[in-house]
Parts: structure tokens; sequence; C-alpha cells
């Protein structure tokens, strides 16, 4: 589960929407599946796929600003 708190929001709203329109577009074995999102006055819920990794597998990860460079 993704909680996304709202306050650091202002101003970004649109790109959770985006987010969430993505992920519910994607349909592919090997991307995370959004299940469902609920929000409340202070945050907002993103239910996806439980993921479990082996000891064998390599996770990269990396936030939105490493695509730009």
């Amino acid at each position: 589960m993704k909680v996304i708190d709202k306050a650091k929001l202002k101003g970004k709203e649109h790109m959770i929407d985006n987010e969430i329109a993505i992920m519910k577009a994607c349909n592919q074995e090997n991307l995370v599946k959004l299940h469902d999102e609920f929000e409340t006055r202070e945050e907002i819920y993103l239910v996806m796929e439980l993921v479990k990794v082996s000891s064998r597998s390599v996770v990269h990860s990396f936030s939105g600003n490493d695509l730009l460079k």
C-alpha cells in the first residue's frame, strides 16, 4: 500500500491523478498492479499488488529526478 500525504501535494495533485491513470491503464505481468485507490481528508491510499522478491532477484529503484539526468 502506498500512502500519500495530501499536505505535501499542494499544487502537485495532477501528478497523483496521472500516476493512478497510468497504473490503471497498464496491464503487464512485469508491472505492479493497482488494485484500488481511496482517500480520506488527509491522505490518498493506493492498494497495489504485493511483490515478493527472492534473494536472487535484483531490484533497481530510482527517483523521478534520475530520469532527468
